[in-house]
Order: structure tokens, then sequence, then C-alpha cells
């Protein structure tokens, strides 16, 4: 039986199954699954509910008070705690921060991360009832907020997450929230914390050591900067002089003169050794005058100093998980609130505090190298599906292959919906270049240099306050039996060991049991294996579960999305093994939590949820059906058998599924250089599926796509050599008419394949049109709008695109948008002062080089070179330089780079592969934008021996002729190029034309350089290149 034949018996079986009969039956049971009601009436989404994370509390007087968290949950009280009750948000994102004017007015503010884009979104919420009714405040264009604070009725401040449109990342309001202004910035910022003592006067704090004050609506860099990199949690302004800051690694910080310093208090808050002090994470301060208060993970105790800071007592809370957020309405009387839905409350200063609601523990503590190396499918099911309560903790916040780092709040994000609790990375200081160490000892080493020797301490003393804040049955750790792996995953399950032993061991850290935060033996240790290798304990990502109403992997879909910034595929099986447990405990198990004491409902457990039996059969086979779906996507990659399939392709299946099966399918064309084949299953998507998590990502894409020149380009090339894949069929296209508003023009008479250039730019600005209308926050991003604008440019309606680049170049617009746009006003009138972006040059030569690799003619001789260099400039000495020359037919291209310590440079005389992997190697990257749209590029990588790779906008499907000669000497390597026109475009670059060029260099160990000073791929990673 060939694959072909296997494939068409899978597909008859699946579409069997969802008949169109059984599929109308069962079109919305996988949606509604999880909403399946139990015996006790409560469905999963309550039980996650009810014990998750509170973020905020504040309360207006010593009984009315709110507290506000994460899956949209509110909670009030009108008798100071003593009941508390669940308020409908309409909402399910985290919410943050929780502000009242009086008894009746109220503010609430959050929001969440798209998949894949991880663009935030905000959310406001206001209320004129004391909460009976909360209602959404529209604010399509608002980043996530995680501050909120009204003075009166009127008056309120909110901070949080700069955006491309919104770099301050601060807004005030005049009119009770109704509306809200953006203050002014230049650069973007990110406020993890904030305070203000009115509406004119606050403190910020953000990553990496930011600090901002603001006076009257403008906020002010403090003089004498900061040097503190920790990352702040919490801020307390006491007056318009005096504020506490509290955050990660023991941070506790007061300021006596607004700001421009922060000191340490007198005394430290605990007596702790200085590992454990430096471990301590304090998430949350409240102060009423000298009176202060701090807490945060462990949540066992609280510091309270009466005196500002001079002296501080211990005060035990009963608590053992963090602690996120301090209210005090007066020095006697407060409310803490945390994890798991704990909220406490003291009447005498804090000397004794009495639990109102949540509390318990974890079953499971997951350890992994980093954010991105999180076991969702594990989690869902464990987590979610069973119950067991999971708190994640990972050695550093992200990867070095990773696009962006993965913020706190987007990776909590991921893990609620997984029904996991995300903790802070075991490492917060600048993230160590992974890829140059290949053992543990090497980046233990590293991070040794970085924290003077105090690494190893540090780690394993913050692993210890996890095990005893937590106190987990089983720990679950990257596993690797064969020390393979990556230097992250081996350190961790090395430093793990010992930590496990301290936290056990109760003559250890005897302080901290005086602390509330006693020894805690943790019963077994769980191996996550690498793929490829099989364990005793094996879960299927794929399989059904009852609570879940679905399968592991689909209920952490929008999680990968949220870590990943492209579409992954889970594994089909998780395989883990017991590394180690206590004795007496079964060791052939395939569950790991099998003879642990952990029952349903119990104070590490939650209790179980049961779908309708009714219903089970049913909802088992749509998730057969979409497991099966996903595998053979996965082993199809790309095949452009399904274009005739779509239909039957996701019928029956839920919206969640059938858009991520559609996304998967586009995916796979994407990867085989099926490009138009992507784009119209992506605008399928878009229609079918408006509201779907990826429709977004689909829609960002298509218009970059259709505005393309570059791919505009390449499809000519490709329909000139008769390269067209059928057109996607089977689509339930509506009748001809006016579509409604809200709905996505239809693709009329054909698919991508059918326009011609000015159709696809019409497709792209049609797009814009319907974004601008139903997404007003994703059309306002510039990433958007500038391959927008280049379209109308390109359509003749330059006035449309310049009004827009005129308007940008004036707005505070960070990540180098406004510098892109004022790159284009100045080429339109050159006259005017050249933007702050470098210009190369490209002239044209009479006479070919002999491509030889030695440059000795005389035009390469006076062409001006640019120098791809590290942040050390022109004190690099091992800064590559490129000079550009062209003719009729052909761009040339030279390259010098001296040689680098510690690289290879071997000397190879035998045929070149295309399209090698280049990693291994000194190289240098080259990306020409020909439209300057700052989305899509050809991209030309040429390493030390003369290999080469290249790709159009990622598809590694463009192959295009171009010719290199190497020359390798003792002091560096040489490369000369010829890349003829007819590869990029119709026809070569006009004098005085303009493209965009980026060029970089990297090295094996991950060493990166690049002409601009930026190595990213933001605009200010390209200059311009200039046709003379």
């Amino acid at each position: 039986m060939t694959w072909t034949t296997r494939i068409f018996v899978s597909l008859l079986a699946i579409f069997t199954l969802a008949s169109p009969i059984y599929a109308q039956s069962l079109a919305a049971q996988l949606q509604s699954g999880r909403s399946r009601r139990a015996n006790n009436a409560q469905t999963l989404d309550q039980v996650l509910a009810d014990d998750a994370t509170l973020h905020d509390v504040t309360f207006v007087d010593a009984q009315h008070g709110w507290a506000v968290g994460d899956r949209g949950v509110i909670l009030s009280t009108d008798d100071g705690g003593a009941h508390w009750t669940a308020q409908r948000s309409g909402v399910t994102c985290p919410l943050l921060s929780v502000s009242f004017a009086d008894d009746q007015r109220g503010w609430i503010v959050g929001g969440s991360a798209a998949p894949l884009t991880h663009r935030t979104t905000g959310v406001v919420l206001r209320t004129m009832d004391g909460g009976a009714h909360w209602q959404t405040v529209d604010t399509p264009t608002l980043p996530r907020l995680t501050f909120v604070k009204f003075f009166d009725a009127a008056h309120g401040v909110a901070t949080g997450y700069g955006s491309s449109f919104y770099p301050a990342g601060m807004f005030a309001t005049r009119d009770g929230g109704k509306s809200w202004q953006a203050l002014a910035s230049r650069s973007q910022s990110t406020w993890l914390a904030a305070d203000f003592v009115d509406a004119d006067t606050g403190y910020l704090a953000g990553a990496h050591g930011a600090r901002g004050v603001v006076f009257d609506r403008e906020i002010h860099a403090p003089p004498l900067g900061s040097t503190d990199l920790r990352e702040p949690r919490a801020l307390c302004a006491v007056s318009t002089t005096e504020a506490w800051l509290v955050g990660s690694d023991g941070q506790v910080l007061h300021s006596t003169d607004s700001g421009t310093t922060w000191q340490p208090p007198t005394s430290p808050p605990l007596s702790l050794s200085v590992a454990m002090e430096r471990g301590w994470q304090w998430n949350a301060v409240a102060a009423v005058g000298s009176h202060v208060w701090i807490a945060g993970m462990p949540g066992s105790v609280i510091a309270y100093s009466a005196d500002a800071g001079a002296s501080w007592t211990p005060q035990a809370t009963g608590l053992s998980l963090p602690i996120e957020q301090l209210a005090f309405v007066d020095t006697q009387r407060g409310w803490a609130v945390g994890a798991a839905g704990t909220i406490v409350a003291t009447d005498d200063g804090g000397r004794t505090w009495r639990r109102q609601r949540g509390g318990g523990r974890a079953a499971m503590l997951t350890v992994v190298g980093a954010s991105q190396q999180m076991p969702l499918e594990a989690t869902a099911r464990y987590a979610a599906g069973d119950g067991y309560r999971t708190a994640i903790v990972p050695l550093f916040g992200s990867t070095p292959t990773a696009d962006t780092t993965i913020d706190k709040h987007r990776t909590a994000e991921a893990l609620v919906a997984c029904g996991g609790e995300a903790q802070p990375p075991l490492w917060s200081d600048d993230l160590p270049a992974l890829a140059y160490h290949a053992s543990p000892e090497q980046l233990l080493a590293e991070l040794n240099r970085m924290s003077d020797g105090q690494a190893t301490e540090r780690l394993v003393a913050k692993m210890v306050l996890a095990i005893r804040g937590w106190r987990p049955e089983v720990i679950l750790v990257s596993h690797n039996r064969n020390a393979a792996g990556s230097a992250a995953d081996r350190l961790v399950e090395a430093l793990l060991e010992q930590a496990i032993v301290r936290a056990a061991d109760p003559t250890q850290e005897v302080n901290l049991a005086g602390l509330g935060v006693g020894a805690w033996q943790v019963k077994r240790t769980v191996g996550l294996l690498p793929a490829g290798e099989r364990g005793t304990i094996r879960m299927a990502t794929d399989d059904f579960v009852p609570a879940l109403g679905g399968s592991p992997s689909h209920q952490a879909s929008t999680a990968r999305g949220l870590l990943f910034s492209e579409h992954t595929i889970p594994a089909p099986l998780v395989e883990m093994e017991i590394i180690k447990q206590l004795a007496g405990l079964a060791t052939s198990t395939r569950d790991p939590f099998a003879g642990l004491n952990l029952p349903s409902g119990g104070d590490a457990r939650r209790p179980v949820i049961m779908s309708n039996p009714s219903d089970l059969d049913r909802l088992r086979k749509l998730t057969q059906k979409r497991g099966q779906l996903v595998r053979l996507l996965e082993y199809t990659e790309g095949s452009p058998i399904w274009s005739g399939q779509v239909v039957q392709l996701t019928a029956g299946l839920d919206t969640e599924s059938g858009g991520e099966l559609l996304y998967q399918l586009a995916e796979g064309y994407r990867s085989t250089g099926r490009q138009a084949m992507a784009a119209d299953t992506l605008y399928l998507l878009a229609r079918r599926y408006p509201d779907h998590p990826l429709t977004e990502q689909a829609l960002g894409w298509l218009v970059q796509y259709y505005a393309s020149g570059e791919i505009a380009h390449l499809t000519v090339r490709r329909q000139a050599k008769e390269i067209r894949e059928r057109p996607l069929a089977n689509v339930d296209r509506s009748q001809p008419g006016t579509p409604p508003p809200a709905e996505l023009p239809q693709d009329q008479g054909g698919g991508t394949n059918d326009l011609d250039a000015d159709g696809r730019l019409e497709r792209a600005t049609a797009l814009g049109d319907y974004l601008s209308s139903n997404r007003p926050a994703m059309y306002a991003e510039p990433a958007l709008r500038f391959p927008l604008a280049v379209a109308s440019r390109k359509l003749g309606f330059d006035n449309t695109a310049d009004r827009y680049f005129m308007v940008l170049a004036k707005q505070d617009v960070a990540a180098g948008w406004s510098t892109a746009a004022q790159a284009e006003t100045w080429l339109a009138k050159p006259d005017e002062l050249p933007p702050n972006k470098p210009v190369a040059t490209c002239k044209a030569i009479a006479e070919p080089p002999h491509l030889d690799g030695q440059f000795d003619e005389p035009f390469w001789q006076q062409a001006r070179a640019f120098r791809v260099e590290t942040q050390a400039g022109r004190d690099d000495l091992t800064a590559a330089s490129v000079q550009l020359a062209r003719d009729e037919n052909f761009l040339y291209i030279a390259i010098r780079a001296p040689r680098m310590a510690g690289e290879t440079y071997p000397e190879e005389n035998g045929p070149r592969a295309r399209d090698a992997d280049l990693s291994a190697f000194d190289r240098v990257k080259l990306s020409f934008d020909i439209d300057r749209d700052y989305s899509s590029a050809y991209e030309l990588t040429v390493d030390c021996r003369g290999w080469t790779s290249d790709a159009c906008w990622g598809d590694r499907s463009w192959n295009p002729k171009w010719y290199v000669a190497q020359r390798l000497t003792p002091q560096e390597w040489s490369v000369e190029i010829a890349v003829p026109w007819s590869e990029m475009s119709e026809e070569g670059p006009a004098l005085l034309d303009a493209w965009c060029l980026r060029a970089t260099r990297e090295t094996s160990h991950g060493h990166a350089a690049s002409w601009t000073g930026t190595a990213d791929h933001s605009p200010d990673a390209f200059g311009l290149l200039l046709f003379r």
C-alpha cells in the first residue's frame, strides 16, 4: 500500500466520522466539552477559576473590598472578607489591578497576548454599582495594562506595556475611564510596577533597572539611573517624596527624595543567609505612614516595619504559597492575596493573620531549563485534566534561539491555560550566551563569572525555597540518560538533586523553619525524557481526557502560541521515567502520582470534573478525529492532496480545532514553498473563523505577503516556469453581493495564483480596509501599516503613503518605525536633513569584475565600504567590511572578514551544497528589502568556506543562481559575489532607486555583529542602500 493510499484510507475513516448529519449534531460539542457539569454542578472553568491566582486587592473601608486575578476572576466582600462572592467580569484574561473611588465606582485593568504575534491587548472594566455589573470599556488599541489607580470618580491613571504605537506605557483619563490618553515618549517602556500619590505624581519601575518618576503627567528618568537589574514587582507611594520598591532576588528599596535615589533599608527585612536573602521573592508592599509590610514567595511570612525600615518583625501567615499583593486601610486592618485564590486578613497590624479563602500546596513542581521547554501538554493533562496543582519554574526566562524574551505575564497566561502556575525564572540576571556552552560545567562557570562566584548557592537556594514553599509530592525535571541534551537542562537536574536533599533536611537553613518554611520531603522525582527515548511512563498528547472534553494537545494549543512565535506541533507522546523516589513506592507505575496520598478536593488537588457520560463517546470521537488530522498533516507536510478536501477536513470540528488545522495546513504549504496555497488557506481561515486566536497572525501575514515586492517577483518567475498549484477547492463560497462590514471580503473569481501584480496589491489594501474597521488595534501597528503604505505607493496613491509616513515620522513610535518613516520622507525630499539611518551606496561600473576574491579591480579600490561590527565600533578589530557595485546584469558584493578567535576556518575546494547549514561557521548574511516595507526581504548568506544559503522571506525554496568566489588567508577570509538582477526584480534598480539593507555577521558561538548596530529584525536593523 502506497503512502497516498494509506492517507486516503485514513481520510475515509475520518470523513465517515464527520458525515454531515453527525457533524451538525456535534459541531459545538468539543468547544462546550470544557464546560460539562459535574455532579457537584461545577464546570472545569469554574473549578480552575475557584483557585485562580489573585493579583491585586483593594478596600475602600474596613468592609468593602475587591480582589482580581487570572481567568477574569473578580471577588467582592461587604463584610471585611468574612464572605467573598464572585462577580461576573465578562472576560477570561488575567486581571492584574483594581481601584475603587468609593464603594460603588471602580475600575479593573489587565489584558492578554495574541498567539504567535504576541501583541498585547489591554482590558479596562468599570462599574458604577459596586461590581454588580461590570462594563468593558472600548479600548481597542491599548496594550496590556498592569496597574490602575483612581483618585476620584473622574481622574485616574493606568500603566503597563509599551507598544509600538503607545511606547510610554502610561495612560491617563479625566472622564472616569471612558477614554484614555497616552503620555508622550520617544522610547518604548514596559512598567512592571507603579504607584501614584495623585493624578500628576507617581513612581514607575520596569525591567533592567528602568525607573521613572511622573511629575505633571510627564515621565522623567532619575538623573543617576540604576544599576540594580533585579525585576521590580510592586511599588508603594507614601508621599510625593517617599516610596517603597520590592522585587526579585530579595530586592527591597526605599526612596526619600522623590525617586532620585533608591537605597536598601537600614536593616534587612528577614534574618537569612546571603543566598537565601537573594533567593526570596518580594511581590507586594503596602505602607501607612512609617508602617510598612512586604510579602512574596514563600508566603509564610510578612515582614513588618513600624519605623520606615529601621527595624523589621516577621509576621507568620500560616501560608506557604506566594503572596501577590497587600492592602491596608489603616495601621491595623489589612489583607493579602495570592496563589490558589488565597486571601488572608489581619485586624491587629499583622501580628496575627487568618485565612478567609483558598490556600493549599502543589502536587507537582516542574523545573525546566527555559520557558520554551515547559511541558505544556503534560501540564494540561495532570493539572487541568486530573486536578493536580502544578507550579512550573524555569532556570532562564528564554532561550538564545527565541525571537524575543518571554515576558512574565505571557508565560503565566500560557500556563494558566494549561491549568498550571508560572513562577519567576531562577536566574533573573542578564541571560548568558547559552549557545557558547556545550556542558553544564561551562554554563555554570559563565553564571559564576556573572555573579561573583555565587551562582550555585543562589540557584540551589531558590530551588530550596520553591520546594519548601510549594511543598510538592512530585518534581518533574528534564532528564538526559546519556549526558546529552542542553547544558541548561543538565545543570538544572544536577542542582535540583542538591536542592531536594537540602529542602528535606531540617538541619539545613534552620532560620527558614522559624519563618514558617520548614523542611519538606519530595516523594518522587520524575524525569522528562527527550524526543526519541522510551520511558516507563508514557502520556499520549492526543488522548481524550474526560475532564478536558478533549486532548492535552488541544488544551495546550493556545499556550504554545503564547510561548512560540512560530506554529509548533507537540510530540505525540510525552515520555517519562522515575529517577528517584522514597522507599516503599511502586517502581513499575505508569502514573507519576501513583501511590501518593493526593485525594481529589484535597490541599494539593482540585475536585475532579466528570463529564456527562452521554457525551463522552461523541467527544472522544471528535478528539480522535482532531488528533488523526494533526498527525496526517504533519506526515504529509505541504502536500497539495489536501487542497480539494478543505471543507471535509474541518467538518464537525469546533472553531478552535478547525482553525488550528487550517493554520497547520497553511504552515505546511509555506514550508514547502507553496506560498500561494498557504495564502488561500489562511484567507479561508480568516473568513471561516474570524475570532480564532490564530486569525490575527494569519491576517498580518496575508497583508505582508500580498504587499511584498519580493514575493510578487518570485511568483512571476514561478508562473513563468509553469509552477502552479491547484487552487484551493471545495471551499464554502458565499453568494455574490456586498459582505457585511464585519466580514472579510469574499475571494471572488479564483485564488492567489489568478492575481496579477496590481491584484495582489489591491488584495493587501482590501485587507487593510477590513482591519481598520474590525481590528483597529492590529491596524494601528506600524508593522502592518508600513507594508500597506508601500502597497498604496505602488498602486499610484503616493499621497496616501506620504501622509502616513509624515504622521508616523513625528509620532512617539518605538522599535525604529519613526526613523523608518523619516527615511521615507527624506527619500521623497532628499534636500532635507537625512534620517538617523546608515546609508550605503552601490555605484554603476563599466566592466564586470573577475570573481576571484582578490578585489584588484580599480572600482573596488574606490567603492565605499561599510563595516559590520560589534558595539565596540571602530575599536572592533574583527569588523567585516562590505562593498557593493553593479552593472546592467549583476549586483556585485565584496566581503572581507578578519578571522575570529575560537572559530574554525577549513580549506575546502570540493563541491558546495545548496542551502547548507552554515551555523557551525563564521558567516555574513545580507538581507535586501527591495520595496522598503520592512517585512519581507531576500536573504543571502555566505560563510568563510564560500558555502551559501538563501531564502525569500524565510522561504528556502527560493533558489537563485548566484556566483561566489572565496579566498582564505591566515588573516582573513573574503568572498566576491555576483547576483543576477533577474533573481530579485524584473529589472535592475534605476538610478536614484533605494532599497533597504540589513547586514549581519554571526559565528558558530552565537556572536553577532551588524552594520547598523542592531542585529535583530526591527526596522533599526536596516539601513538604506542607494543606487548611484
